[in-house]
């Protein structure tokens, strides 16, 4: 969890900021990384069931971003797709959270 928050970090802040070089840079390992996350044992005082979900949705949307980075896509449709995952990612946040 800690090892895709630090590269989701690096990644999506400087796009709300216009740069995008970072987030086409760790589009790869931002994918990575949520598979990684996706076989790891879920955190004490996480529901289980819940967060599997979202990881399979997670891993989805770093999917997306990997591909649509290697297809040449669109700033505009970069900011969307790590938007996405960046709103997955806190959904899995808020549920050890309660």
């Amino acid at each position: 969890m800690e090892d895709f928050h630090t590269v989701m970090s690096k990644s999506y802040h400087p796009v709300e900021e216009g740069n995008f070089q970072p987030a086409k840079d760790n589009a790869n390992t931002l994918f990575q990384k949520a598979r990684a996350w996706q076989v790891s044992p879920v955190p004490t005082g996480y529901n289980a069931k819940q967060v599997k979900f979202k990881l399979i949705k997670l891993v989805r949307d770093c999917k997306a971003l990997k591909e649509a980075v290697n297809k040449k896509k669109s700033n505009d449709e970069l900011k969307n797709l790590i938007t996405i995952a960046h709103t997955t990612f806190h959904g899995i946040m808020e549920d050890g959270e309660k």
